[in-house]
């Protein structure tokens, strides 16, 4: 799929209510002052996640002679010495599971992640992802930078490791990417990849759209919080939110508080 394809696909997407226009970070504070002040966001690396089931698959290794030398060429490999170790691996699982094990492993290792989730109200994610409610989340209009959020796919949770073959997936490992444990549906997670970049990029101006401030949230936070939002040039026009908790129910309400 081109690049071009892969965008008008996206928007189409959004356009069809397949993916969520809006979609949410929970975050730390200080992470929140760089997307504020800074206009970035940050693309973790997978070793860094609490789940040490990240990017498992069960490798089927099944292929042809023909498709291990078309897979050759693609990487490289020269005709007369794709034809010599297509036959070679067609004809030795043990060495077709270690290279397709370590192409897989190379692109997990190079990409990028971006946690993103449907709803702002989790109760769940407040405590695990936006320091106890003493942190915040975000809400992104990932529309307004296609460039950024394009490559975005909603995680599929499942009892079992996903069953894939590397070769007969155009080379790709996204499916392996975005699929996790039924233990972590209630997330609702959508993951943007930067493939070959690991850290920081910036979003447009106008990305950023609110602000919404844990109820735990320690006043000189809020007014770091609330300097940078009336300071900024990277996202203006930001929205803060409070979140206060419910009298009657196990639940957030939200209170806007400037913009």
């Amino acid at each position: 799929m081109t690049e071009q394809y892969a965008k008008a696909a996206f928007q189409a997407a959004i356009a069809q209510g397949k993916i969520p226009r809006f979609l949410y970070k929970y975050t730390s504070v200080e992470n929140c002052l760089h997307m504020i002040n800074d206009g970035t966001l940050y693309f973790a690396d997978y070793h860094t996640f609490n789940d040490p089931f990240e990017c498992k698959a069960v490798i089927d290794t099944n292929n042809s002679e023909e498709e291990w030398r078309h897979f050759l060429l693609q990487s490289g490999v020269n005709p007369s010495e794709a034809t010599n170790l297509a036959k070679q691996i067609s004809h030795d699982p043990s060495k077709a599971k270690k290279i397709v094990n370590e192409c897989v492993q190379d692109s997990h290792d190079k990409t990028g992640f971006l946690c993103l989730t449907a709803k702002c109200d989790n109760l769940l994610m407040w405590a695990h992802y936006a320091k106890q409610h003493a942190g915040c989340c975000v809400k992104l209009d990932i529309l307004n930078d296609v460039d950024l959020f394009y490559r975005i796919k909603a995680v599929v949770y499942d009892n079992n490791y996903i069953h894939y073959n590397y070769l007969q997936n155009n080379g790709g490992a996204f499916d392996t990417i975005c699929h996790k444990s039924k233990e972590w549906e209630y997330e609702e997670e959508y993951r943007v990849m930067s493939f070959n970049k690991i850290g920081v990029k910036s979003m447009l101006s106008g990305t950023l759209k609110e602000v919404y401030l844990g109820c735990r949230m320690e006043d000189d936070d809020r007014n770091r919080i609330f300097t940078a939002v009336a300071s900024t040039t990277k996202q203006p026009d930001v929205a803060v939110c409070q979140s206060m908790i419910d009298d009657q129910s196990y639940k957030l309400n939200f209170i806007k508080i400037s913009q």
